[in-house]
């Protein structure tokens, strides 16, 4: 299929699927594949039928993709159980320690740009080599993200949780299961390609080897980390997160990466001290390594995972307040002011940062740094306060095309206290 026109947003976020008339996400002269001419129905919004259940009189769901309240239950795991950090990762050698964070305000905004077709010139859409999904493909997972839309919207307005387990598995629902579908409207199959780093290959249930990949198999796809994917040798492994992006298959093909936590431990003031002398100083944004603070042991962590896992993009989560990061060097970290789970555009916003992870060894080839595009040098600060924390944000979320534009006051630097 081709490419869509310039300037054309391509995201098939479901909430989009029941636009109306002036209204309409966009018709099909703006979708992938579209040819001038065909005898379709200009109010078609996808290159095909739409799917079951989005009928005119079906499109009185909410048009919300945002993440559903999560609540503490009664018997709830409590701020003294806390995990420690592994020994590989507080031991690791000092030149491959964190010792730098820093703070990208437009990050956040940038990631939800990118996630459609007007990011800076720079997109999976106009990545030469870039190799995009069949129309058939792209029905199937439009099909299930109705399915998704329309289960996510029936919900009740706020889940129950317990402990890390449980926002997991709301993570899981939320966030993961939409992901993977949307992966599947922008990427063609990758389950063919050769394996590399892997003993047995493709085996059924029972460990008969098969010649091919077992039908409706699919990569890239978020999932869990094993140890037989761990980059080290023996069994002292760590640096394991809740969720990452399989880009393949094979053995070190991993991207983009997610780390849960549980409010009830890890609170929201926690991860509002990310930007706070205690756990880097203002000015310089040193990270205070080895300090036995939970935003420190949060920190340690994720820095732990990326290294282990050689992964470049990932995200942070407590059920309340969520964040993306970027590697931005051997020993640099920064981050997004976190927003809340439940702000709209947090779905999008991993949706760019997961597609940035897929894309960015095309990118390279190409000789674009999407780290660069994404969080550009000039716009990582340490300017925060020299005591204290921060307060939790909204971040005002626009669309970026040829620079900052639109984007409300997000581009001058501001977020609305919630």
């Amino acid at each position: 299929m081709t490419a869509p026109r310039p300037g054309k947003r391509i995201l098939y976020l479901p909430d989009r699927f029941f636009g109306q008339g002036a209204q309409a996400p966009f018709t099909a002269a703006e979708t992938p594949g579209y040819v001038a001419g065909d005898d379709r129905d200009d109010r078609d919004l996808f290159p095909f039928h739409a799917p079951t259940g989005f009928a005119s009189g079906n499109r009185n769901l909410p048009k919300q993709t945002q993440c559903i309240s999560l609540l503490p239950a009664p018997l709830s795991t409590d701020r003294q159980q806390t995990t420690d950090i592994a020994t590989v990762i507080k031991g690791l050698p000092h030149h491959r320690r964190l010792q730098t964070i820093k703070r990208c305000r437009t990050l956040w905004a940038r990631l939800q740009a990118y996630a459609d077709h007007e990011h800076l010139g720079h997109n999976t859409w106009n990545l030469p080599g870039a190799v995009f999904p069949d129309s058939v493909q792209q029905y199937e997972a439009v099909t299930s993200l109705s399915a998704w839309f329309v289960s996510h919207a029936s919900r009740k307005s706020y889940a129950m949780v317990n402990c890390e387990a449980a926002v997991q598995d709301e993570v899981r629902a939320q966030l993961v299961a939409p992901l993977n579908d949307l992966i599947k409207t922008r990427y063609a199959n990758r389950a063919m390609e050769p394996l590399k780093g892997v003993k047995k290959g493709w085996v059924d249930k029972y460990g008969t080897i098969l010649a091919s990949p077992p039908p409706d198999v699919f990569y890239p796809e978020y999932g869990r980390p094993n140890h037989a994917e761990h980059p080290e040798q023996g069994r002292n492994k760590a640096g394991f997160p809740d969720f990452i992006l399989h880009n393949t298959a094979s053995k070190d093909a991993s991207g983009a990466f997610m780390e849960v936590k549980f409010f009830a431990s890890f609170s929201d003031e926690v991860f509002m001290q990310i930007f706070s002398p205690v756990s880097a100083e203002p000015g310089s944004g040193q990270f205070n390594w080895g300090e036995r603070k939970l935003v420190t042991k949060l920190l340690m962590q994720v820095w732990g995972e990326a290294h282990f896992f050689n992964s470049v993009w990932g995200s942070a989560t407590n059920g309340s307040l969520i964040c993306a990061f970027i590697k931005t060097g051997d020993r640099e970290l920064t981050l997004s002011e976190p927003v809340s789970w439940e702000s709209p555009g947090v779905l999008k916003a991993l949706a760019g940062l997961t597609f940035a992870s897929v894309d960015e060894k095309t990118a390279r080839r190409q000789g674009i740094d999407l780290v660069d595009v994404l969080c550009p040098l000039q716009e990582r600060d340490t300017g925060w306060m020299q005591t204290g924390a921060n307060q939790p944000y909204h971040m005002h979320v626009g669309m970026f095309q040829g620079g900052i534009q639109n984007a409300g006051p997000a581009h001058q630097g501001y977020m609305e206290l919630m």
